[in-house]
């Protein structure tokens, strides 16, 4: 079942008093180490995932309960006494039923309230109010203390959308982004707020796009790494509408008068740009599919982003341990053979510590539902993939060019426990530019689920055409950002708002091409990096140029060196 998978796949690891398949449950009673999915206790509690039901309770007994994984799945300790639980963690917030019967809230018009903390407020949609929005936004589940401020602050309901008594009223969030900088920010007239910066000194609680260390350090780090996520937690002291406010030096109130040093290269129009290692006699060069690789489905959708079921069957969710309850799935791939799948370098390489790859998904299509199925025009399920396919990740080679500071050389491969199973339509390679004449197109494919470090932004794979953007041209708009463009990547988008969201970290750029004397899907790129913010005018995404790399591929692939 496929939301199970999505909740089961990385619970922290905690093994005890594990003796073969015997164990001790959370309880202390003797119990068995199965599959989550053998557990109808323990298999309710992750299935209540998307309401506010799951507390710090439920989380604590399932981490416990953990003794192992089968492929992705955990394993539970697991006994027939769980059921007779007298301490239920499903605390769930009150519903519109419960507010009414217990003079929660009345039934009138009415909407001053008073907010937890005793401050004046209105009764608002959870999703117009900055400060709770952004506990459901940036808590993976709600728990412990940020389930009791959503309680606290609970009004009512607006269909089936939470009310809460907000203090901090703003636009909704649709409706106000970070894209525009500090020329374009209305000045603000509230009095001067004091506080403490991280640094520890006397600051100001102000916008950020006031603060311009922290607004360019939010600009220009197109993959915020973990350090630079936490210089900004720390430093975020409260919203003004929908933007963060920041503890800012009080020094910066004037422009700074340092700045970095301009990067310093040729231009790409003058240099004299190499031609892509020919292969076409490597000799592992037969260890690619190129029977099965890039398959073209008989019948597409046209128009919209979203993709068919069975469209492109190499992609890959690359999934990682991070101590959490839910699944983090936050990079993407193409798979290329039986065992290989070719992701980005920063996807697998210098991870943040409570960050760990552990596997890779193929086969998947819609996140949500439990079987992907094609549909005919009434709706029905005419045509039903076959169950998705976990693997575990039992190498990882990275290109030993690569540098995270530099971002360029930003391509590795990963190495499955098992083959795939090509017999599934749901799951196949895609072909990859083994020779030199497949040389690029002027507007290519981006796909993916718009996975990156905070996790998938859509449920559903989605594609988008992007334009390609000539390396000249896109070297003079990253040199102003202290980036230097290079002959191996490739710049495509930057003209649209959904140009940068769609790809996955990591995951494929293509295009039709002929292959193997067949139109097929061939893989040109590996989405590296692009502007924090989708979709920028003039700010075009960057992606690791794969036929420079074949050589590296095809010599990789062909060994078992592998980290």
């Amino acid at each position: 079942m496929k939301p199970l998978h999505l909740i089961f796949a990385f619970l922290v690891i905690r093994i005890s008093a594990v003796d073969s398949e015997n164990c001790l449950t959370y309880k202390g009673t003797r119990g068995t180490c199965v599959n989550i999915k053998q557990c109808p206790f323990l298999l309710h509690l992750l299935r209540n995932r998307k309401s506010f039901s799951i507390t710090s309770l439920a989380i604590e007994q399932l981490t416990k309960s953990n003794c192992g994984f089968e492929k992705l799945d955990p394993k539970v300790c697991c006994s027939s006494d769980l059921d007779d639980n007298d301490d239920s963690p499903l605390q769930k917030l009150p519903t519109p039923t419960d507010l009414i019967s217990n003079n929660m809230i009345g039934l009138s018009k009415e909407t001053s309230c008073r907010t937890g903390g005793g401050d004046e407020g209105r009764c608002i949609n959870v999703n117009e109010c900055p400060s709770l929005y952004a506990i459901l936004r940036q808590e993976s589940s709600v728990t412990g203390t940020g389930l009791q401020v959503l309680k606290r602050s609970l009004c009512g309901f607006e269909k089936m959308t939470p009310k809460v008594c907000c203090s901090d009223i703003s636009l909704p969030l649709e409706s106000i982004t970070l894209s525009s900088g500090p020329d374009h920010l209305t000045p603000s007239h509230s009095t001067r707020e004091e506080c403490v910066t991280p640094r520890g000194t006397e600051g100001s609680c102000v916008n950020i796009k006031r603060c311009q260390s922290l607004f360019r350090l939010l600009k220009q780090s197109y993959r915020l790494s973990y350090e630079v996520s936490q210089r900004l937690n720390e430093a975020h002291c409260g919203f003004e509408k929908m933007d963060p406010k920041v503890c800012c030096e009080n020094e910066e109130a004037s422009p700074s008068s340092t700045s970095s040093p301009p990067v310093v290269d040729r231009p790409i129009d003058q240099q004299e740009i190499p031609s892509p290692p020919d292969v076409t006699n490597h000799p592992n060069l037969g260890l690619l599919e190129h029977d099965v690789c890039g398959p073209i489905p008989e019948a597409k959708i046209i128009g919209g982003a979203k993709t068919t079921v069975f469209e492109f069957p190499w992609m890959a969710l690359i999934a990682y341990d991070s101590g959490s309850v839910l699944p983090e799935f936050r990079c993407g791939g193409s798979l290329i053979t039986k065992k290989h799948v070719l992701t980005a370098a920063h996807c697998v390489t210098a991870l943040p510590a409570n960050l760990r790859l552990v596997g890779v998904r193929l086969g998947e299509h819609d996140l949500s539902k439990e079987r992907d199925c094609e549909t005919d025009v009434n709706g029905l399920d005419i045509n039903c993939a076959q169950d998705y396919q976990d693997f575990s990740a039992v190498g990882v080679a990275v290109h030993p060019d690569y540098s995270r500071v530099q971002q360029n050389d930003d391509i590795a491969l990963i190495l499955l426990d098992e083959e795939a199973d090509f017999s599934a339509a749901n799951v196949r390679p895609i072909c990859l530019p083994v020779v030199p004449t497949m040389t690029l197109h002027s507007k290519m494919i981006v796909t993916g689920w718009g996975a990156t470090e905070t996790g998938p932004r859509s449920e559903i794979l989605q594609k988008v055409t992007l334009p390609i953007v000539p390396n000249d041209v896109c070297a003079r708009l990253y040199r102003e950002r202290n980036v230097r463009i290079s002959y191996k990547q490739i710049c495509a988008g930057g003209s649209n708002r959904s140009d940068s969201c769609s790809g996955d970290s990591g995951g494929p750029l293509q295009a039709l091409g002929i292959y193997n004397r067949q139109p097929r899907n061939i893989l040109y790129g590996v989405v590296s990096f692009g502007p924090r913010d989708c979709g920028i005018e003039g700010a075009p995404g960057v992606y690791t140029n794969v036929p420079y790399y074949m050589d590296w591929i095809l010599n990789t692939i062909g060994t078992e060196i592998y980290d």
